[in-house]
């Protein structure tokens, strides 16, 4: 049996408990979790239906002490857990969850960077993992628009291949599909002991601190993502990029060079015109 330990700013801790576990040893569990600086105190774990008194007056109520039994406050919700574990003959024992609010934060605020992949070499496959995900809904709806700029149909183009403009296409805007479908993904309510928070839950664009991208496409796609290009802007910065490397030669290609200094860049660069 578990519960479910979230605060306002969506920081959240899983801890197990016995039927005679107390509150304190819940706060105890709790703090040995947290980052250092943060501490929940006696009054700051507060179950339902305890929560709305907060809410309303904080010195009104100020929720279960230490001493309270988990077993007690919660006492409906596990019979309930019970009742399901002797109807159900394939359960293997009592699984509950509970949920509980602390009104201490659990952690700072969540701070999200989003780095945005460059060129690489994707398949039908990739994009169909986006859009069968949670929130995946999102992501089609994306490329159904991105469809409608362009003029075709990306998503089947990609997919059935061989098209040089449908692949170029797809580098800069799965990424952002991937985004689309991040922010708008439904919240599934409950913690994943072997899945960080950030893993499941959506993101929040007030949580996004700073956006960057490698290589051509992710560039390009931070920049659409960002707002400083739309998206018609962005693929059509793809279209120029290909043009222009298409214009130099059939053999032309593009590097990205990473550390380094401009004379060793040349040398590099005179180097590999000569091989």
């Amino acid at each position: 049996m578990y519960i479910d330990v979230r605060d306002h700013l969506r920081n959240s801790i899983q801890v197990s408990f016995s039927l005679d576990s107390t509150f304190g040893d819940v706060r105890n569990a709790v703090n040995k979790s947290l980052p250092a600086g943060f501490l929940v105190t006696e009054y700051e774990l507060v179950p339902a239906p305890f929560a709305h008194y907060v809410d309303d007056d904080p010195e009104c109520f100020k929720g279960p002490a230490d001493d309270w039994l988990i077993a007690d406050v919660f006492f409906d919700a596990l019979a309930a857990g019970l009742r399901r574990a002797e109807d159900d003959e394939a359960a293997e024992g009592l699984l509950v969850r509970l949920d509980l609010r602390s009104i201490a934060p659990l952690g700072p605020p969540r701070r999200v960077g989003v780095l945005f992949p460059g060129d690489r070499v994707l398949d039908a496959a990739a994009l169909e993992h986006v859009a069968s995900t949670p929130g995946g809904e999102h992501a089609a709806r994306f490329f159904g628009a991105a469809s409608s700029v362009r003029g075709y149909d990306v998503r089947a183009a990609f997919s059935a291949g061989g098209d040089d403009r449908a692949s170029r296409d797809a580098a800069l805007l799965l990424s952002l599909a991937f985004m689309e479908a991040r922010l708008r993904r439904p919240d599934d309510g409950a913690l994943r002991s072997n899945t960080p928070s950030w893993g499941h839950q959506p993101i929040k664009k007030d949580e996004i601190v700073g956006v960057c991208g490698f290589g051509a496409a992710g560039e390009a796609a931070a920049l659409v993502f960002c707002g400083a290009l739309t998206l018609e802007e962005g693929l059509e910065l793809g279209d120029a990029r290909a043009a222009g490397l298409a214009s130099v030669g059939a053999d032309a290609t593009a590097v990205s060079v990473v550390g380094g200094d401009a004379d060793g860049v040349a040398r590099a660069v005179a180097a590999a015109a000569n091989a």
